[in-house]
């Protein structure tokens, strides 16, 4: 079997990838290369890879990115809170939903214009992931105010508001798993990470002996 020879530019993009998004695996990197894992690993060790960005910190930048994007105002009644259902499926459809493959590095550009490059397309899909399902949710509201709505009007239907309960309560129920999956594979509710791991807060005890106190 002929030996695969990686170049400099190709590891300096596989530490770029690896350092820039916290989802990016050594498995990833050896898979994309097309070499074995613990080859990535040492040579990660050895050059002293650092994550530049922990899935905590990317997830709070993502927060706020869609904090930012995103206006929601108060209603007082169903019939207030109509919701464009075809602008709600364009949005759906568009929008991202599970990681895929590593991060695109920008060619021909400086390192620390890639690596911001890489380090802005990490929080901007997480961004698009939270601002989908904040429109997925008003979508789900809609469904349950239009049940709402038909048992107001003088000429209601009970047994079309009831069927109109029972299916905005499936769909409620079905987002709900949805949504829950993928902010777990994007990492969107990740925990500082645990003592003795990479990345987790040093704790240093300074013990004083009894003696003269230096001036």
């Amino acid at each position: 079997m002929a030996r695969i020879v990686i170049t400099p530019e190709q590891w300096a993009r596989a530490r770029l990838q690896w350092e820039s998004e916290p989802l990016v695996t050594y498995a990833d990197i050896a898979e994309d290369l097309g070499i074995r894992r613990q080859s990535v690993r040492e040579r990660a060790v050895r050059e002293q890879w650092q994550r530049r960005l922990d899935l905590q910190a990317v997830a709070e930048k993502a927060h706020a990115q869609a904090d930012s994007k995103f206006t929601y105002s108060p209603v007082d009644s169903p019939e207030q809170a109509a919701l464009p259902v075809a602008d709600a499926a364009e949005f759906v459809r568009r929008a991202p939903i599970l990681p895929s493959g590593l991060p695109q590095v920008p060619a021909g550009v400086p390192l620390e214009q890639a690596q911001a490059a890489v380090e802005k397309a990490a929080v901007d899909q997480r961004s698009e992931v939270l601002t989908k399902h904040r429109k997925e949710i008003l979508h789900v509201r809609q469904l349950a105010y239009d049940s709402i709505a038909e048992m107001r009007k003088p000429s209601g239907d009970p047994d079309k508001a009831f069927h109109k309960g029972r299916h905005a309560k499936v769909i409620a129920e079905t987002m709900k798993l949805v949504q829950e999956a993928e902010r777990k594979a994007w990492g969107l509710d990740a925990e500082p990470p645990k003592p003795g791991t990479p990345g987790a807060p040093v704790k240093v005890t300074v013990v004083r002996k009894p003696g003269r106190v230096p001036t």
